[in-house]
């Protein structure tokens, strides 16, 4: 009798062993893996450099012998892992245990120092080599293992840890790389990034300017996400750099916040780390779109007021969420009634009957349906314009081949969906398929159908003329994978260790994948000097000021000088705004720029400020190509025919145009 418990634990015990030992045998294959990449991309980057070697230059030969002795140590501990994994573990398990006995305070420190350094490195853009994709993973991996062995998580494996320190790394590589951004430059940092920050002064900050006539919001104008970016005009003269920084918030905190409200509400993680892990592989999955903050809000309305026993609270915040969803943009005005109803059919008891099962979930998106329609009747009489939110899109070419590699995208857009939402994907349906997440027919049905309306309304956004280049119109279906993702870990029970038994790979794929992602090598923020910009700003307000005094002036591009003060007194003509043109252009909005043909004919203005004016036709071979045609005939044509450049300010982006004589 007394040795059956021994007996008992020594199963378990070598159950764990093996388990251990198998995770150890997959990381040491990563790690050749890695390290035979990155030695390739070496010896392609070194090649030809000299004559050390046949090719070599004596710095390259240097280089890569100190790589070739870092990964012949490295591979020979993989090598010996993958060869005999439970002696490597064994052996390995004394130094894991003495640094999983260090104090919290000392292991959490040496944890954020492996994490903080790889990041460091990873920023450091004045070393072309750092970009090099192969060393970026082999360096996540390398500072995930660091951070794994001291991160004092008591319970967590080392494998968990080690997928939490690779998100945690690249969460705030992601972070660190938008708020890079917060800057005092003055000017644009993109093609339309110093018009968005004025486009978000119009319902708080306004009075800092003044407008030439009757003031009107632009036909694109939502107050859902405007009004949201908005909330920075609400501090009095509010700078642009704390304007940018709540830009960067925005494209970061909100998806952390979804998973981590998503996780708790369900009861998918009982462990604060689960709970965490959850939350940074949200933002991350997310940050793969990436997807405008309003949605997520309203995903975020729906996780807080869902409630299995209270379904009126349910549809109630359900219909709250779709009215901010409408008001945010109309391709949203439903999506947030899909994921409640999901949610309400996948926690439904499988027992009932289906007519009951249903009930809930009809009411709940009924209510949705209801702020949806709530949402365009108040568009219509607080913002009313003179057509539908979606004419102009209506009238827009579907570039169908921006579905596959092209010079917009590279990768394309179907390529990179297989890539990103492959392994949680695929995880689902093992998970559903072997009964480990326990969804019948109805339920999977009711899936299919959401993310299936969701994938189509996504492709057709995407190859919409003025879209194409990344995943963001993709928004509602990787919003929508992140409520399945949390639902179905709900549903795990004590399933747990069955579900990581048998997809332990396709779990590590779906941490890995968006981890690699987000790391990816981006430019530079390079920025003219101060004194160039000084002198820019000097010069525009000069030539404004004299130009004012003779008739209108016409700001196509770089509005924001006026949301923060930066120009002299002079009224603001509403009229040919950068994006509002672009779009009328895209869809050839025939009424709109005869009007703009006749203004720029009469010479209305006395001065036009515009980024530099292109007037050569490209076609599908160069990214954007459609859209730049659209902008020189529609465009760049009418404006160059009746107007001449009187001077372009290069170093900051920014040209003045005068009438011809």
């Amino acid at each position: 009798m007394s040795t059956a418990p021994d007996l008992g634990q020594g199963a378990v015990t070598a159950v764990a062993d093996a388990a251990a030992a198998r995770r150890a045998r997959n990381l040491a294959y990563l790690g050749l893996v890695l390290l035979a990449w990155a030695a390739w991309d070496l010896w392609g980057l070194a090649n030809g450099t000299g004559m050390i070697v046949g090719s070599l230059s004596p710095r390259w030969a240097l280089y890569l012998s100190i790589y070739a002795l870092l990964a012949a140590i490295a591979g020979g501990a993989a090598v010996a892992a993958a060869a005999k994994p439970g002696r490597f573990w064994r052996a390995a398990a004394p130094l894991e245990a003495k640094a999983q006995g260090l104090p919290g305070v000392w292991g959490w420190a040496l944890t954020i120092g492996w994490l903080a350094a790889a990041c460091a490195i990873f920023l450091a853009h004045d070393v072309d080599t750092l970009q090099v994709f192969s060393l970026r993973l082999l360096l996540l991996f390398g500072a995930g293992l660091g951070a794994a062995l001291t991160m004092p998580i008591p319970g967590c494996g080392f494998a968990a840890r080690l997928g939490i320190a690779a998100m945690a790394l690249t969460s705030g590589y992601v972070v660190v790389t938008r708020l890079r951004l917060v800057t005092a430059y003055p000017f644009s940092l993109g093609w339309s990034e110093g018009n968005r920050l004025w486009d978000y002064s119009l319902l708080f900050g306004r009075s800092a300017y003044q407008v030439a006539g009757e003031f009107s919001f632009p036909s694109y104008f939502a107050p859902g996400r405007h009004g949201l970016w908005g909330l920075a005009f609400l501090l009095p003269r509010v700078s642009i750099q704390v304007a940018r920084l709540w830009d960067a918030v925005l494209w970061t905190v909100p998806y952390f916040l979804l998973g981590l409200v998503l996780i708790t509400r369900t009861g998918g993680a009982r462990h604060r780390a689960g709970r965490w892990s959850f939350a940074l592989w949200t933002l991350l999955f997310i940050h793969q779109g990436p997807v405008y903050a309003p949605l997520i809000l309203s995903g975020l309305i729906v996780a807080l007021g869902y409630d299995r026993q209270r379904p009126v609270r349910t549809a109630v915040f359900t219909f709250l969420a779709c009215l901010y969803a409408g008001v945010g943009r109309w391709t949203w005005l439903v999506a947030p009634a899909m994921l409640a109803g999901m949610w309400s059919l996948l926690d439904a008891p499988p027992e009932a009957r289906a007519l009951r099962r249903l009930r809930s979930p009809i009411g709940i998106g009924l209510a949705g349906v209801g702020g949806a329609l709530a949402s365009q009747v108040f568009m219509s009489l607080a913002f009313p314009q003179p057509e539908a939110a979606f004419a102009t899109t209506a009238r827009q070419s579907l570039l169908w081949y921006r579905l596959l590699p092209s010079p917009t995208n590279p990768h394309g857009i179907v390529p990179s969906l297989v890539v990103v939402l492959s392994p949680i994907v695929f995880l689902l349906v093992v998970w559903v398929a072997r009964r480990i997440v326990r969804w019948d027919r109805l339920q999977a049905l009711a899936v299919l159908a959401v993310l299936g309306a969701f994938l189509l309304v996504g492709l057709a956004a995407s190859v919409k003329i003025g879209g194409g280049n990344n995943l963001h119109n993709l928004d509602m279906l990787l919003m929508g994978l992140v409520f399945l993702s949390a639902i179905a870990l709900a549903g795990l029970g004590n399933r747990w260790g069955a579900a990581l038994a048998r997809t332990e790979v396709l779990l590590g794929l779906t941490v890995l994948i968006p981890s690699a992602l987000a790391i990816q090598a981006s430019a530079p923020l390079t920025l003219p000097s101060e004194r160039v910009v000084r002198a820019s700003l000097e010069r525009i307000h000069r030539v404004v000021e004299e130009a004012a005094q003779e008739g209108e002036v016409l700001f196509i591009d770089q509005r924001q000088l006026f949301a923060f003060g930066l120009l002299p007194d002079i009224p603001l003509v509403l009229d040919y705004e950068l994006k509002d043109l672009m779009n009328q252009a895209m869809g050839a909005n025939r009424a709109y720029l005869e009007r703009f043909r006749r203004d720029m004919a009469d010479r209305r203005f006395t001065l036009i400020v515009v980024d530099p004016v292109p007037y050569q036709f490209q076609g599908r071979f160069r990214a954007f190509g459609e859209e730049n045609d659209a902008w020189v005939k529609h465009v760049s044509y009418p404006l160059l025919d009746s107007y001449q450049l009187q001077e372009c300010l290069e170093e900051v982006g920014v040209c003045l145009y005068v009438p011809k004589e």
